[in-house]
């Protein structure tokens, strides 16, 4: 029977896990992190022709490989010049990379050799929650004074433990989602690494009944808007 490979992104899991406390904060804040485990290209592979090189049996969809029009039947040939002799080596090498690494793929399409630079994806992804120190925030801004922006949306608002984040432009990188109380204060964020538009989902559990300052921050970019915490 021949060894098939599953290279597949997981759901976002946007858990709360133990974090350490902060004894000499007098504005404790949490921060969430996304860390991404595990590349992957996105296709179900087995050996190819000969039980040489991996041939794609299925394309995942919203990976890197569909992004890149691989398609079923082509057979993957190298990975950054290195051959690929089989399936197994391929598991192998693509274990040594990381999420976010871009590397050089070389395949036959319709029985053309062909090369693309592929951005790996990850295989699953965890949220991190930390406790930090915002005693030096110094960002004043109460709700009623702020302007919101059509491309960042939040929904439902007001919301009682869940809320959606939605971006309409593109944020490459790390975007940071701050929360800031009627005072000003930070009282969580939020960081996830994305591939352009920004689509997630947070836990606001941990935040009292209130109104809340939300700020989505890019690398080039930032917007603004108002949440209502109502349980």
């Amino acid at each position: 029977m021949k060894k098939l490979l599953l290279l597949t992104a997981s759901t976002l899991l946007l858990g709360t896990f133990a974090t350490a406390q902060v004894s000499t904060c007098k504005n404790p804040c949490t921060k969430q992190k996304v860390v991404q485990e595990g590349a992957f290209i996105g296709v179900r592979v087995t050996n190819g022709p000969g039980c040489k090189n991996a041939q794609i049996m299925e394309v995942l969809p919203n990976t890197a490989a569909f992004a890149n029009k691989l398609a079923l039947g082509d057979i993957i040939t190298t990975l950054d010049g290195k051959e690929i002799a089989n399936t197994m080596e391929l598991i192998n090498l693509v274990a040594t990379y990381q999420p976010g690494n871009v590397v050089k793929l070389g395949y036959i399409h319709l029985g053309k050799p062909t090369n693309k630079n592929i951005e790996l994806g990850a295989l699953r992804s965890r949220t991190v929650t930390e406790v930090t120190c915002c005693d030096d925030v110094t960002t004043k801004e109460t709700v009623s004074n702020v302007k919101p922006n059509a491309s960042f949306v939040i929904s439902p608002n007001p919301a009682s433990s869940n809320i959606n984040i939605v971006a309409n432009e593109i944020l490459n990188g790390t975007a940071t989602v701050n929360f800031y109380d009627l005072m000003g204060r930070q009282v969580y964020s939020v960081e996830a690494n994305n591939n352009g538009y920004i689509n997630i989902n947070v836990n606001v559990s941990g935040l009292k009944d209130g109104q809340y300052v939300v700020k989505l921050i890019g690398a080039s970019k930032q917007y603004t808007q108002k949440l209502v915490i109502a349980k």
